[in-house]
């Protein structure tokens, strides 16, 4: 179970729950306390004591409050107060009037504080030029310049420079200057472009090695091919990894494997990597799959996740069969043409376990009078036809909200497109059933909805046990800052040392651990034996060999993978005795 925000004091803090301390003189006295610096909000010291803050996402920062009335732990960050008003109101319901009243009074306190700085900071005019300050030149360049960045980076249309009110924008601000004309800005992206272009190829072309990721998608009946190279590179003693968007391509037609690869080789050899890319990652579509069957000269088993028959939920081959090419058209071909030789395929692990999640689980479905079969045909019923009614009907959606007093937070609806979105959907709505049971079952009840009964709700709660840490780790997995290959071992062997352990902890959901478990023994038991995968796992300073603590044959086998790697690498460079000693560091 997740643990609540609040921390529970120790005794009994349910005794005048709605008066302050002894020493809290009420909202209208006053108390000497000293401000602490970092608490953005002092003026809220009657109600909530200022502990400390931590760093949060974007600008905002992670708050934490003790209540001077129950003595909880409150957290909230600087972007939102309504944290601290839920918890007056479901504790402390007499005092909450008053701090919704402190808290509209100085709804624009960070702000006028901000100001007041400023104003007494800044220096007059006269103080500005005795400093030898000069007044910044904006020239008509770094003009056009900052609007082809804003076009660019908010991706605006070209035509947006034929906008009366974004003409009125840059004339207002710089009076002087004009907006480039359509034809202007198109010249100048052409520029920009090319100039970036050619940097691009001028870094891939000092990289050794070289990882691609492709991707077929369809979008307004219009059909694109997207790869991003991955290199590392070394700088100031530090290894950082750099990536980069080779193409969006067009693909006309269909999206046979002979299409796909002749679409792949031509975007490689136009920034000449296609003899220094270590790999390409795509999903498991077939039309992926069969290419580089076909023209890869490396049919590694192990990176070819899984058998012919897994591959899913893509474009279907056409034509399966053998073809038949008559001689005449291979005489006849110009010396110009090139064969397609494409590199190493690996099939995307994040893909390939969200494969397991969707299509591997319904094995567990397969005895159709199972109690879990019932249980989560029942289940998701009720829940389908909740999230439906959420979507489609904005006066339920707006009762819930009321209902469970959110504006921010609702119900998350399942996407085929997206992983873990059912996942993701079940746990929310679950979180809301736990935070008032009966309010879920009488809005349902409202809205002609069966609610869910207790075993249901306790179906969701051994559903989730068992899916999360799949979904732990396809979160994990498609990472794209720290993620790199030998993660992958590690994880899966985690993943399915938590699904053993979850088997043996439910009661209703062992089919389902079981389907999960063989599914992910099926797709990746290769890839656990493959000798560059437990070398990269090894070679991970924070792994090393602690993750095979518990099985010592492995451990010998992943120490000798890796001193023969270190052999092949120093090329006879060094002797035995210092890559014994670089493995010894290593491990």
């Amino acid at each position: 179970m997740e643990q609540e925000d609040r921390v529970q004091p120790s005794g009994d803090s349910n005794n005048n729950r709605d008066s302050p301390p002894a020493d809290d003189p009420g909202e209208g006295g006053s108390r000497s306390t000293t401000r602490d610096p970092e608490d953005p909000w002092p003026f809220l010291h009657e109600y909530l004591t200022f502990v400390f803050c931590l760093p949060g996402k974007n600008k905002y920062k992670n708050l934490h409050y003790r209540c001077t009335s129950c003595r909880e732990l409150v957290k909230t960050d600087t972007s939102s107060r309504s944290n601290l008003t839920r918890h007056f109101k479901r504790n402390h319901p007499g005092r909450a009037k008053g701090l919704e009243k402190l808290l509209d009074a100085n709804k624009n306190y960070n702000q006028q504080r901000r100001n007041a700085l400023d104003d007494s900071t800044q220096p007059s005019v006269s103080q500005f030029l005795k400093r030898g300050g000069q007044p910044r030149i904006i020239t008509q360049a770094v003009v056009d310049d900052k609007v082809l960045k804003f076009i660019i980076n908010s991706s605006q249309p070209f035509t947006l420079v034929r906008n009366d009110s974004f003409q009125d924008l840059i004339r207002t601000l710089q009076p002087e200057k004009t907006v480039m004309t359509y034809r202007a800005l198109k010249s100048k992206m052409k520029v920009k472009f090319a100039a970036m272009l050619s940097r691009v190829k001028s870094e891939l072309e000092d990289a050794n090695h070289v990882c691609v990721t492709a991707d077929i998608w369809s979008d307004a009946r219009r059909s694109f091919l997207g790869m991003t190279a991955h290199t590392l590179t070394a700088k100031d003693g530090c290894v950082k990894r750099k990536s980069y968007a080779l193409a969006c391509k067009r693909i006309k037609g269909t999206h046979s494997y002979d299409v796909i690869a002749q679409a792949l080789m031509d975007i490689l050899e136009s920034y000449n990597i296609q003899f220094k890319v270590a790999g390409i990652i795509t999903d498991n579509g077939s039309n992926f799959c069969k290419a580089f069957k076909v023209f890869s000269a490396d049919q590694t088993p192990a990176r070819e996740v899984g058998s012919d028959s897994q591959d899913e939920d893509e474009e279907e081959d056409e034509d399966e069969d053998i073809e038949f090419i008559e001689l005449g058209s291979i005489l006849e071909d110009s010396p110009a043409d090139r064969p397609i030789l494409l590199p190493p395929h690996y099939r995307c692990a994040a893909h390939t376990l969200s494969l397991v999640a969707t299509k591997d689980s319904e094995a567990a479905l397969k005895p159709t009078t199972s109690e879990y079969t019932k249980l989560f045909r029942s289940t998701f019923a009720k829940l389908q036809a909740v999230w439906n009614l959420y979507n489609r009907s904005p006066k339920f959606a707006d009762s819930f909200k009321a209902k469970f007093e959110t504006e921010q937070k609702g119900l998350l609806t399942p996407n085929a497109t997206r992983w873990n979105s059912t996942f993701d959907a079940v746990k929310r709505f679950k979180e809301f059933v736990v935070q008032d049971q009966q309010a879920m079952e009488a809005l349902l009840t409202e809205a002609k909805v069966k609610p869910l009964v207790q075993s249901e709700i306790s179906f969701i709660s051994e559903f989730l046990r068992v899916m999360g840490p799949v979904a732990e780790a396809l979160d994990y997995l498609q990472g794209e800052k720290y993620m790199y290959l030998g993660y992958l071992v590690q994880t899966i062997k985690s993943l399915m040392r938590l699904l053993s352990e979850r088997k043996e902890e439910v009661l209703v959901c062992k089919p389902l651990a079981t389907a999960l478990l063989q599914g992910v023994k099926n797709r990746f038991s290769s890839q656990l034996e493959d000798r560059q995968m437990i070398v990269a796992a090894v070679y991970l300073p924070v792994f090393k060999l602690d993750w095979l603590h518990d099985d010592r044959d492995t451990q010998e086998t992943a120490r000798a993978h890796l001193l023969q790697e270190m052999r092949a690498v120093s090329n006879n460079m060094v002797g035995d005795k210092t890559a014994d000693d670089q493995v010894k560091a290593v491990c």
